[in-house]
Formats: C-alpha cells, structure tokens, sequence
C-alpha cells in the first residue's frame, strides 16, 4: 500500500504487539474499534480486535463512502484499501464474511447501486448470497477475483479496476 493510502486510513504501528493498526470509524466519523493486522506469516492471529468492538455493527469506511450512490463491499479492511488504492474510493468492508442486519441497514440506507468483491471461497460465496438476500431492491453487481486470487487484496491495481468494471449484474 501507498504512503497516501496508509494516511488517507490513519494506519499506525503498535511496537508492543509488532501489528498493523487500523482504526475503524462509523458512519457518524467516530472511531469505534481498532485492528491489529499481523505482518508476520506465522503470526496468529491473523487479526486481533480491541475488547467490546462488534464487527457486526460498523462497515469499514461507510464514512468515506457513504458519499456515492453506489458502493464496492468487500470483506477484509486491506481489501477495501488496495480498492480504494486502485481508484474506487467507494469501498466498504464487512469485516468478514458474516453479513449482520444492521450491515445490510445500512448497505440500504446510504447506497442505490452494491458491487459485491468477495472472497474467492465458500464463506465469500456466503457473503455473496446473504447480501443479495439482504438488500433486494438494490442494484446489486458482483466483481469477479482475479484467477489465482484469493481476494481483492491479492490482486493488483490493474486487475481490482478490470473486475469492477466488468463487473456482472445478479439475477
């Protein structure tokens, strides 16, 4: 990632527990809860939350966001920032593959048009079914990860804007 991109997201470093820190913000601009991102390979967990945060309760960057008419949800914080990277600041992220009712409140209240870029396994095809289950009504698309992509995050800023371009409407 960018040296803009870590600012535009307040990214930090926590020396004591040798993580990524991200803090995550509500809709009203408030910060709710941070991430601690592992950077070691053999670092578990792979993420760690700071007590009483609920996942199920914010979208990552739905303050940022929430400004279009159309929005990009994927479930990991980094995926959302190598999108945001790739040019679609329009980018939220559930923060996992469960997708709560009040997520998908929200995914109604600020957006007309949802491009759904999950995960490229079972638990991404989950996230897929729920949100279009959720938000009937919308416009709802889906992007397709890039093959030998697992997410968004591991592809490149090429491949991130040809996915979302192509992307395909759901039936």
């Amino acid at each position: 990632l960018s040296i803009n991109t870590l600012k535009y997201f307040e990214i930090g470093f926590s020396e004591a527990k040798n993580r990524i820190v991200i803090p995550v913000r509500n809709h009203q601009y408030r910060v709710v809860g941070f991430i601690g991102r592992a950077i070691e390979l053999d670092q578990q967990p792979r993420y760690l939350y700071n007590e009483g945060f609920k996942r199920a309760d914010v979208l990552f960057n739905l303050q940022n966001a929430k400004r279009y008419s159309d929005v990009i949800v994927v479930e990991g914080s980094v995926d959302a920032m190598k999108v945001h990277e790739a040019g679609f600041p329009n980018v939220v992220a559930t923060l996992g593959a469960q997708v709560s009712d009040f997520q998908s409140k929200l995914l109604r209240k600020y957006f007309d048009t949802i491009i759904i870029f999950s995960d490229n396994d079972s638990a991404g095809d989950a996230m897929r079914s729920a949100i279009m289950g959720l938000c009937r009504g919308k416009n709802i698309f889906t992007a397709q990860i890039s093959q030998g992509c697992k997410d968004p995050g591991d592809m490149n800023t090429i491949q991130i804007q040809n996915s979302i371009n192509n992307k395909q409407i759901t039936i």
